[in-house]
């Protein structure tokens, strides 16, 4: 459903647990099931069930589902793991590699490419740090989708300071990123254009990468060798599974995301010695294009608009159907919570910013106004739970220190209640979305996204500044159109589709 797709969080869980349990994936390399993990996390005195984590683990990005009921980390998956890449003239030519998207999808995408580390004959390599024009570098950075370049950029400890400086009013010319000094490398093994890096993934957690020159040396340079006809196999090959990942999986959640699925499921076609780059995979292949989706962008089909809906979205089980929810030590049964934590928290923090107790208001917004037997009843725990939570919040609520992420806050659970409401209504129509125009469905799904992320932040960056307040207030003005304009030609379909459910059929005049 498509309720599921924007709203269903598996677990609700504390950032505690969230956070264990990524320091888990992080350094497992082994297969494990959700029982193994289930028995590993009782002595820390942390019960969830069986289903909830296993529907923590199918959602997570850093984690491949395997038969039998067992699974494997990114870590597991891309340790060892071969991959090449092709340093351009210019880095040649100047002794440097700069790192950007080169690694995906094989190393941690949450580390800075700035900081991983690469050795070379047992040695790592040092880094340095270089000043560039800001469009040169921005293709290196293209892989995690043009519209979040700029964000990998900052991620830079070099670039950090120099764009944070000037980005609240332009963006500027130059940027300072940090690079490899492989000028010592280049020099001894006299590379040319069209010489490439086989690199191996050493370590998985720490970011460790160990790479080798390869280097033909021809005297021709359009003498033909037996690896140059493999290599045009392997794209030929990246091609055809990319292809057939667009088929099964639809656009996942990110580029990087798609990549990897394909590059775990054929790695043994696809890492070798012979294969190609995947800028290059990409750039020449007459099939696969880098198309928008919503305001984001997704490989896909080559000209083809990116659907929100598709076969590959499999039912999965709703909120209705599991048993609870792991809340700490409350439970609460998982029928009466239709959101993440973040909103229902935030709704909590939004009556503590504006001194009034807003139990009613967070009742009424999840239950209706239905009055049955069965809701007063639900009504009836809900104020238990509220109230728990309140108090809990309480504790370290400070008035003062949410003066400017009040109003935000506020505007964002707005905004998440028009998306709410504006998504109740597609659920009514859920098996005839694939007729609805797409790139509004996909919009709607990044915004219910964005605000979950914002509010996130709100509720728990304690680092968070004024500024970066007030970044997140410009982006809500945009958030807020997008969401007007695609509500109109939402609404439109609907209205549309609930005009065709119904035939009217005129009685023949009787001769």
């Amino acid at each position: 459903m498509i309720f599921d797709q924007l709203h269903y969080m598996i677990l609700k869980m504390t950032p505690i647990i969230e956070n264990l349990l990524m320091d888990f994936i992080r350094i497992q390399t082994e297969e494990f099931s959700a029982k193994e993990l289930q028995e590993g996390f009782a002595p820390l005195d942390i019960h969830l069930s069986i289903n909830e984590i296993e529907a923590y683990l199918e959602a997570s990005p850093f984690i491949f589902a395997l038969e039998g009921g067992k699974f494997l980390t990114r870590a597991g998956a891309f340790m060892g793991a071969t991959f090449i890449i092709k340093p351009t003239r210019k880095e040649i030519e100047g002794g440097y590699l700069l790192v950007g998207h080169r690694c995906i999808p094989f190393v941690n995408s949450e580390v800075a490419s700035g900081v991983l580390q690469f050795s070379f004959d047992n040695e790592i390599l040092p880094r340095n740090v270089m000043e560039f024009p800001l469009r040169e570098v921005l293709p290196f950075f293209s892989l995690f989708g043009e519209e979040y370049a700029i964000q990998f950029i900052l991620s830079d400890p070099a670039a950090r300071d120099s764009l944070l400086c000037s980005f609240e009013e332009e963006l500027p010319q130059t940027v300072s990123l940090m690079v490899l000094d492989c000028s010592k490398l280049f020099k001894d093994w006299n590379f040319k254009r069209g010489d490439l890096l086989l690199a191996e993934v050493v370590d998985w957690r720490r970011g460790v990468i160990k790479i080798h020159p390869l280097c033909s040396h021809k005297e021709n340079p359009f003498q033909q060798e037996p690896v140059d006809q493999q290599r045009r196999e392997w794209y030929k090959i990246f091609e055809k599974r990319m292809l057939e990942s667009f088929d099964t999986f639809g656009p996942c959640g990110a580029i990087e995301e798609q990549l990897a699925r394909v590059f775990f499921m054929h790695k043994q076609e696809l890492c070798r010695d012979s294969a190609g780059t995947i800028e290059e995979a990409i750039k020449h292949s007459k099939l696969i294009g880098m198309e928008p989706y919503g305001v984001e962008s997704r490989l896909w089909f080559k000209g083809q608009e990116v659907p929100a809906v598709g076969p590959w979205l499999q039912s999965n089980v709703g909120l209705e159907e599991s048993d609870s929810a792991a809340w700490s030590n409350e439970q609460l049964n998982a029928e009466m919570m239709l959101w993440p934590r973040v909103i229902f928290d935030s709704w909590i923090v939004d009556g503590l910013y504006n001194k009034k107790n807003n139990e009613e208001t967070l009742i009424n917004l999840m239950l209706g106004e239905s009055t049955s037997a069965l809701d007063l009843l639900k009504r009836k725990r809900l104020q238990g739970t509220i109230r728990s939570r309140r108090n809990k919040l309480e504790e370290s609520y400070n008035w003062f220190a949410d003066f400017e992420r009040g109003p935000i806050r506020h505007r964002l659970l707005e905004l998440h209640t028009k998306v709410f409401d504006l998504v109740l209504e597609l659920d009514d129509v859920d098996d005839q979305l694939e007729g609805f125009p797409q790139q509004p469905l996909v919009i709607l799904t990044q915004l219910s996204t964005h605000i979950q992320y914002m509010l996130e932040s709100l509720l728990h960056d304690v680092h968070l500044k004024d500024e970066d307040v007030r970044a997140m207030a410009a982006s809500l003005e945009g958030m807020e159109y997008n969401f007007e304009e695609v509500a109109t030609e939402l609404k439109l379909a609907l209205k549309e589709n609930y005009k065709h459910r119904f035939t009217v059929i005129k009685a023949k005049n009787k001769e």
